[in-house]
């Protein structure tokens, strides 16, 4: 169930991106309007164990421990061509969309998107991409702004949250079950000094998690059922070369089946060799 990921969030300027990334090491003083825009990117490392639902300040190597090595790009336009390679072995992207913004909601997103879809031309491959809502606590916030967040998160069907860094919270639209955006920010919680873990709710960095190992459960069937689609059209290759040896490449039926065999794989590899064998015997 673990392993490493590396998670990039994008998002416009002071759009709430390094208030996401960084509440776990707030201080309890800290507001987060003292954040600075971010210069280039920004690095924080977070350790889960989705198991038992708690994080680690350093690592047990426990085997559910799931690392997320998060990248706070900078959102000012001149840090683009800077931030742009980030996305190169990204395991999911975060798109904050700042609620308090002026700006519609496709204008928010859509440079980000553009920078996604550049580097994963092909949908399939790409990974997942992540909406958040930053800043839902401030009396700014119009409700009509948020319905556009989730309409817009529904049609293209990417997950969404709607989240507040300041109370800490995170609101998960499809479930509509409030969470937090990360528990270290959470005095109420109780640290075990044993074995420096934190218990949790599902934050929003848990469900991000989540969706990573998701994905990546998902590529490995997927590259499962390649690899014995792969050697099942070897095997049959093997058979069809015997079959016509066996021949001399005299019977109909044995044509029959090397002309199903190069429909059925489409393979170049295969159909050289049916061709030469083609050539080497004449009929």
């Amino acid at each position: 169930m673990g392993g490493k990921f590396k998670i990039v969030i994008f998002g416009d300027e002071m759009s709430g991106k390094k208030a996401l990334s960084k509440v776990s090491m707030r201080k309890s003083t800290q507001s987060v309007e003292t954040y600075q825009s971010t210069i280039g990117v920004e690095y924080v490392k977070k350790i889960l164990d989705l198991g038992r639902g708690t994080t680690h300040k350093i690592s047990n190597k426990n085997e559910n421990d799931v690392t997320l090595q998060i990248w706070c790009a900078g959102g000012q336009e001149r840090y683009r061509n800077i931030v742009s390679p980030y996305a190169k072995g990204t395991a999911a992207f975060i798109i904050a969309v700042d609620l308090t913004s002026e700006k519609s909601i496709e204008g928010a997103v859509k440079p980000w998107m553009d920078m996604v879809t550049q580097k994963y031309p092909d949908k399939s491959s790409r990974p997942p991409i992540i909406l958040v809502g930053t800043k839902s606590d401030s009396l700014e916030v119009k409700s009509e702004k948020i319905q556009a967040l989730q309409a817009y998160a529904q049609t293209n069907n990417y997950p969404c949250y709607i989240t507040s860094s300041q109370t800490n919270t995170c609101v998960d639209v499809s479930t509509n079950q409030t969470g937090k955006v990360d528990h270290f920010a959470d005095h109420d919680s109780t640290e075990d000094a044993s074995t420096n873990e934190v218990g949790t709710e599902d934050t929003l960095f848990m469900k991000v998690a989540r969706i990573c190992v998701a994905k990546n459960k998902q590529q490995d069937k997927e590259e499962a059922k390649a690899e014995a689609k792969a050697i099942t059209y070897q095997e049959l290759y093997d058979l069809a070369n015997n079959y016509l040896n066996s021949w001399g490449n005299k019977s109909v039926h044995s044509r029959a089946l090397a002309d199903f065999i190069l429909r059925l794989t489409s393979g170049k590899t295969l159909q050289h060799s049916l061709q030469a064998t083609n050539s080497s015997n004449s009929i």
